[in-house]
């Protein structure tokens, strides 16, 4: 070869196509992620919520049919969460809790649903807040227990039971409007 044909040509100065998508892939990805963490939306929280509590209500209305036991959710205001018990709860419920209270400890609910801070839980129907709230299941179909009204900021959701189905049912405020 000769030394003409070699010339020193200099590098280009731009990138290359797959640089540039690479570089906006990445930045895409991270940005989403940010996003993804700022904030999550109200109602997303809020339907999450109602879903989780009418998952243990209905979960525990089917345990009592084919269980053919009284299965019971309890509602906790201290740690703000509802607990379906096992069937032994109720059992240790009509018996006195004195030689009962070692078995107590050992009976481990089946299904928590936990309220998060941001959302406010009422129940129109108690006066006393300090009561122990409970929802009874039986295997006939049969079902007692409050409504609630589950808020945050401006929205408002009423979940509640039926008493001849035990099936769990959901207003929305705005609805009612």
């Amino acid at each position: 070869m000769c030394n003409n044909c070699k010339k020193n040509y200099p590098a280009p100065a731009f990138f290359t196509l797959i640089e540039i998508v690479m570089v906006l892939s990445v930045i895409m990805i991270l940005s989403g992620i940010v996003l993804a963490s700022l904030k999550t939306p109200v109602f997303a929280t809020l339907d999450k919520t109602v879903k989780s509590v009418q998952s243990v209500l209905s979960d525990a209305n089917r345990q009592a049919f084919l269980q053919g036991k009284l299965i019971i959710v309890v509602f906790d205001s201290g740690k703000r969460e509802f607990r379906l018990m096992p069937p032994e709860y109720a059992e240790l419920e009509s018996g006195d809790t004195g030689e009962n209270s070692d078995k107590e400890e050992e009976l481990l609910p089946k299904s928590i649903c936990r309220i998060p801070p941001g959302i406010e839980i009422k129940f129109p129907d108690i006066k006393n807040r300090n009561e122990k709230i409970e929802y009874e299941f039986f295997p006939d179909g049969e079902a007692y227990g409050p409504e609630m009204k589950l808020s945050m900021k401006e929205r408002g959701i009423t979940v509640g039971i039926s008493f001849l189905t035990g099936m769990t049912y959901v207003r929305d405020e705005e609805e009612e409007r």
